[in-house]
């Protein structure tokens, strides 16, 4: 695992990266951790949107959480959630 980047602290959600030699290419497997194992909720995590002061969303399974100083402020079925700037 490297390259892990903290998304909230209360509970801790953090992601990590996985590398692996695949033939002649690198790659790379996010792995999404809620408290200190693995999460089956964001487990196929497809794209993680940051947004301003603090809000960000995860988009899995259909479904996007969203997030504002480490609290879910909800939930909407997309595969894909975009800010606009304020």
């Amino acid at each position: 695992m490297s390259q892990i980047e903290w998304l909230q602290t209360d509970p801790p959600l953090f992601r990590a990266v996985s590398t692996a030699i695949c033939g002649e290419d690198v790659c790379k497997d996010p792995v999404y951790f809620e408290g200190c194992t693995p999460s089956t909720r964001f487990d196929r995590t497809t794209m993680t949107t940051l947004g301003p002061s603090e809000l960000f969303a995860l988009t899995t399974h259909g479904h996007a959480s969203v997030r504002w100083r480490d609290r879910e402020i909800g939930t909407l079925e997309a595969t894909r959630v975009t800010f606009v700037p304020p």
